[in-house]
């Protein structure tokens, strides 16, 4: 069976996506040296951090401060 010029180009299109999705870092949980400031960043910048077009920014940042990661 022949597969037609078109199919055969949508194909290399999804392979090379694929490939290209499959290179994005995944991107660990935060770690934070103090529980205190871990809630008050889940209650203020976790929503945003899971969700991009959340409709604002970060208030405090999309990293944890003061612990080695």
């Amino acid at each position: 069976m022949s597969i037609s010029r078109k199919n055969r180009f949508l194909l290399l299109v999804a392979s090379l996506l694929g490939c290209f999705i499959s290179l994005v870092p995944a991107q660990a949980a935060p770690s934070f040296a103090n529980n205190s400031f871990r809630d008050l960043w889940q209650y203020s910048d976790k929503l945003v951090d899971e969700i991009p077009g959340a409709g604002r920014g970060f208030t405090w940042g999309p990293n944890s401060f003061g612990s080695p990661i």
